[in-house]
């Protein structure tokens, strides 16, 4: 191939990348690389060999080799695997640029990257390993380094991570090391310390590395106060300071230029500042999780998921201000500032006013609006969310009737509206699909009444699927993809929930895909439970507990094989406890407390439960109720039976059949014994190793 058609083909490449004006850098960026690329392509032709590594560098690293040991228990990653295992000096694999974890540069041969994580690697890395032969602009991954500082072209250092099974940190930087990365590694473009245990504060001088891109300091211990001109790094793309309790700091009041930032986490911290004012900076923005930190309601009371402020970030992807002291009423354009957003995580703050509209077209996944003060009728405009999977605004001031229209998102897997003031009768269902999706749903604690709905509960296929077998999957997003200078990251968001299950209200931060879980406790439904809700075979958890509910319970329940906890307490049922619960081997939790049931509870693993779970029903008997079931009186309390009373107890026959049962055990033993010891006189010495 000739240089100029060589030359067209890679600008024709390069091409590919381009989207419109703001991609002009990542144009420049990306050019050389795809063009090299396409050279060695064309020039592996003629050898496949083209990239061999240089002697010294391959004897460097098998000597770095042998200076450790491989330890299967230094590393909890399930795909771990050793990677220097293949690592030979051997003629048909001496090309260290073929070796795992290994890259080379395409055009000199020289040892660019190595990538030795997860790899049972055990042992110290001394200041004269032959590591340190090596050109010092390499990725290196590495889990003890102790001279690292000295590596002053080092492009990339990733210490993340290195955490025994139970989270505790494995790698501790003191203080002095810490300051000595910072300030020795000037040419820095990542440096990722998340998990290790620093304990110190950070630096001042790592707003000096000014190509630095990524900075990752998640649970590090950190403490004392961020030093604020970090956020001015003008090639900043990635910050992350999650989970440092102890760490304190404020978002700039201004910035020197246009900032880079793609991703900004501060959840888990004691940050605050005015973001009002950051947000015409903060252009570039996909990401932003603030949960749990210190920002206040006094901050957005200039916010009137600030109008003009916010609808500048244009490209957010990820907003997350969970658990602050933020309050006021949302802007009016929040529904509707970037069509890109596909999480917005508002939950335990002190928001009021209606919920905003939301656009046509958006990319919602998660709308998380629980624990604040919204009032009025939960917005209709929900319904342009056709990508929504998760949805909740528990615990807020709503006043409507149920969403039937709801039943038009496709996507939707958690509905939670519990503890508001949503009201009357769920009427039959007024669209096609009918939330076909749904495997959790919580309207507790709500004003609804009539009948259970019974259309609804009908159409949830997939509550009546047992397919899901995956235990060790999760529910989630759809991962998303978010684009930084050096390509595309992924990041996925688990769906989270608080909710009464076996008794107790609890939170669950990841849940495991094939949970399914109805609650529709604390309402006024009155009539039967229908039969019908015998088909929900996939569910784990049925709370229908504190309601009007009447006539028997249904003996369909017992298809329920995967049910762990139901509740059915605080109702009006009748009638006898099923037999065929029995059938409900994974059942933990059964309460059926304070009803008008009666006759015996079953003798089976229904016995096995606390007794308050039954009490309240007085015509129901048997254990472990202390009434028993007949006109006995509890065991514990009856007196030891006279000598006439033990003639007519219905226990006298008992006693008689143990008496006579012993009497002729003891006969036939003795027969039997007679007649095996007259033929084999010595087999009691040989058993018991009798002897005289």
């Amino acid at each position: 191939m000739e240089a100029n058609e060589l030359l067209v083909e890679a600008v024709s490449i390069a091409l590919n990348f381009y989207s419109g004006p703001d991609d002009v850098a990542s144009l420049v960026n990306v050019f050389p690389r795809v063009f090299k690329r396409r050279f060695l392509q064309v020039s592996s032709l003629r050898d496949e060999e083209s990239i061999f590594c240089r002697d010294e560098e391959r004897s460097s690293l098998l000597q770095f080799k042998e200076s450790f040991i491989t330890d299967y228990s230094a590393s909890v990653d399930p795909q771990a695997y050793s990677k220097v295992a293949f690592w030979t000096n051997k003629e048909e694999s001496r090309n260290c640029c073929m070796w795992h974890g290994v890259e080379c540069d395409e055009i000199t041969g020289h040892v660019i990257s190595l990538n030795l994580s997860s790899s049972y690697l055990y042992g110290s890395l001394d200041s004269n390993s032959s590591l340190f032969n090596l050109p010092s602009r390499f990725f290196l991954l590495w889990p003890n380094p102790s001279e690292v500082s000295e590596l002053s072209k080092l492009l990339n250092l990733s210490l993340c991570d290195n955490t025994d099974p139970f989270g505790k940190s494995l790698l501790e930087l003191k203080k002095p090391i810490f300051e000595s990365l910072t300030s020795n590694l000037t040419s820095l473009e990542k440096l990722c310390l998340s998990h290790v245990y620093i304990s110190s504060t950070v630096p001042k001088s790592l707003a000096n590395l000014s190509s630095l891109t990524s900075l990752f300091l998640r649970d590090c211990h950190l403490k004392g106060e961020f030093p604020v001109d970090i956020f001015q790094l003008p090639n900043l793309q990635l910050l992350t300071v999650r989970f440092n309790e102890d760490l304190s700091g404020r978002l700039p009041l201004v910035l020197n230029q246009r900032s880079s930032l793609k991703s900004l986490l501060l959840s888990g911290t004691r940050f605050c500042g005015d973001l009002p004012s950051l947000a015409e900076k903060l252009a570039s923005l996909t990401r932003f999780e603030a949960s749990g930190c210190n920002f206040s309601r006094a901050i957005l009371s200039s916010i009137r998921e600030l109008s003009s402020a916010i609808c500048n970030l244009s490209s957010l992807k990820v907003l997350v201000l969970s658990n602050n002291k933020l309050g006021g009423e949302l802007p009016h354009c929040f529904g509707k500032f970037s069509k890109l957003v596909s999480i917005v995580d508002l939950r335990n703050n002190s928001f009021s006013g209606n919920i905003p509209e939301f656009t046509k077209g958006n990319q919602l996944r998660i709308i998380h609006l629980g624990y604040n003060q919204f009032e009025g009728k939960l917005s209709k405009s929900l319904t342009h969310c056709k990508k929504l999977r998760y949805l909740n605004v528990e615990s807020n001031k709503l006043n409507d009737i149920f969403p039937y229209w709801l039943g038009t998102l496709p996507e939707l897997i958690i509905l939670q509206l519990q503890k508001n003031e949503f009201r009357g009768v769920i009427e039959e269902p007024r669209t096609n699909l009918h939330l076909p999706k749904l495997r959790i749903v919580d309207i507790s604690y709500n004003n609804f009444v009539g009948k259970l709905p019974l259309k609804y509960i009908q159409s949830w296929k997939t509550m009546r699927s047992t397919s899901l077998v995956d235990y060790s999957s999760y529910m989630m997003t759809i991962p998303l993809l978010i684009r930084t200078n050096n390509g595309w990251s992924t990041y996925e968001y688990y769906f989270d929930i608080t909710i009464a299950i076996k008794g107790v209200r609890l939170h669950y931060e990841k849940i495991q895909n094939i949970i399914a879980v109805l609650n529709l406790s604390n309402n006024k439904f009155d009539g039967e439970i229908h039969k019908i809700i015998g088909n929900l075979v996939g569910l784990y958890a049925l709370d229908l507990s504190n309601n009007l509910l009447k006539g028997g319970i249904p003996t369909s329940l017992a298809n329920l094989t995967k049910l762990e906890s139901l509740d059915l307490s605080q109702n009006s049922l009748s009638g006898e406890i099923p037999s065929d619960l029995d059938h409900l081997s994974f059942l933990q939790y059964f309460n059926v407390s304070y009803n008008n049931l009666s006759g015996p509870i079953p003798d089976t693993h229904l016995t096995t439960f606390d007794s308050s779970f039954y009490e309240g029903n007085l015509g129901l008997c048997g254990i472990p109720l202390p009434n028993l079931c007949g006109d006995s009186k509890p065991a514990l309390e009856q007196p030891l039976p006279s000598y006439e009373e033990e003639r007519n107890s219905p226990f006298q026959f008992g006693w008689k059949v143990v008496a006579v049962g012993y009497g002729c055990g003891f006969l036939i033993g003795w027969f039997v014994g007679k007649i095996v010891i007259a033929q084999k006189p010595n087999w009691l010495v040989e058993t018991f190793s009798i002897r005289g």
